[in-house]
């Protein structure tokens, strides 16, 4: 389980740090929309499970997971058809904007 242990951290590190310009970012430009501060709040909230997981721990109820789960893959879904991306395969074309969303 070390790998999930090692997983975890570094995906919360990213998570957080990603939350956490997005909401600078909300405040100071417009370039952040309110979808974007949701979508960090559920992958902040996944990354609770992804720790009850790597460290093998119980963490709420498994349906509110499953719930988690399929609202994050749904915002993940919707941001790749936002306004922005689709701006961004138009000015450096879809290939470098596949890569740059991903």
């Amino acid at each position: 389980m070390l790998i999930w242990i090692i997983y975890f951290w570094l995906i919360a590190i990213l998570v957080v740090f990603s939350a956490v310009g997005r909401i600078y970012l909300f405040f100071t430009s417009e370039a952040v929309k309110g979808f974007d501060l949701i979508e960090s709040f559920i992958s902040v909230t996944a990354i609770i499970g992804l720790y009850g997981f790597a460290y093998q721990t119980p963490v709420l109820n498994p349906m509110f997971w499953k719930i988690i789960w399929v609202l994050l893959t749904v915002t993940w879904l919707w941001s790749f058809f936002a306004v922005k991306n689709i701006e961004l395969v138009d000015k450096v074309g879809l290939t470098k904007a596949s890569a740059i969303v991903a």
